[in-house]
């Protein structure tokens, strides 16, 4: 995750005047998925995503991650909150196979997007290739690593649904509102499985964080106005 966390913070220190501004780390990790999901759309455009420039990517945001802690961007609370959090959740991260859509449609795309640029008509040569629930793997393809890639490209998922959890507790714990509670409840107990995922269930979690939001700034803000 600590790729994930210094785009985030990277895309933040674009969007807010105050460097220093408490910001959730659940949104944090959300944003550096949508940075990542840009930055890989703006290089197919013009490249194929090769393994020297996931190496890149990674190596830089390592950098950034280093830079951000010792700065102080990143709180350590925080920190320990996204590992503990982690730990307790694994168990639904570990599968034996990859879910059955992965080797007929995700596969294939991730080797387009690693061996070739942008393909305009591509659609009339291979419909699978331009589903839109491929667009999920426009980000996890910068977590590539040779020769385990089929084993490991749940983590990633898997820690957007952490960042999602966080964001959850951390708002619960803010304004001690029963919905989020309610939310957060059913999270856990609809999402137990990563297996079962799929390439639909990361744009409901961050759907859920817009209503979430969108709910917290009309509503409770009314009623503390109130």
């Amino acid at each position: 995750p600590t790729i994930v966390i210094s785009f985030g913070f990277l895309v933040i220190n674009f969007l807010f005047k105050n460097k220093d501004e408490n910001i959730d780390l659940g949104i944090v990790g959300i944003l550096g998925y949508l940075f990542l999901y840009f930055i890989s759309n703006l290089i197919h455009l013009f490249s194929e995503i090769s393994d020297l420039i996931i190496f890149l990517v990674q190596i830089v945001g390592f950098l950034l991650f280093i830079y951000f802690l010792f700065s102080k961007k990143i709180k350590s609370f925080e920190l320990i909150k996204l590992y503990v959090l982690s730990l307790v959740l694994l168990p639904i991260a570990i599968i034996s196979e990859p879910n059955e859509d992965f080797y007929y449609y995700y596969l294939p795309y991730l080797k387009y997007l690693n061996s070739s640029n942008i393909i305009f008509g591509l659609v009339n040569l291979n419909d699978t290739l331009t589903y839109s629930t491929n667009s999920l793997y426009d980000i996890l393809i910068f977590f590539k690593f040779p020769f385990l890639f089929q084993n490991v490209y749940p983590i990633p998922i898997f820690f957007l649904y952490i960042f999602y959890l966080i964001f959850l507790i951390n708002r619960f714990n803010k304004t001690k509102d029963i919905f989020y509670f309610f939310v957060l409840s059913l999270s856990l107990i609809a999402f137990t499985k990563l297996r079962d995922f799929g390439t639909s269930i990361p744009p409901q979690l961050i759907l859920i964080i817009c209503l979430c939001l969108i709910y917290e700034n009309i509503f409770l803000n009314t009623i503390k106005r109130k």
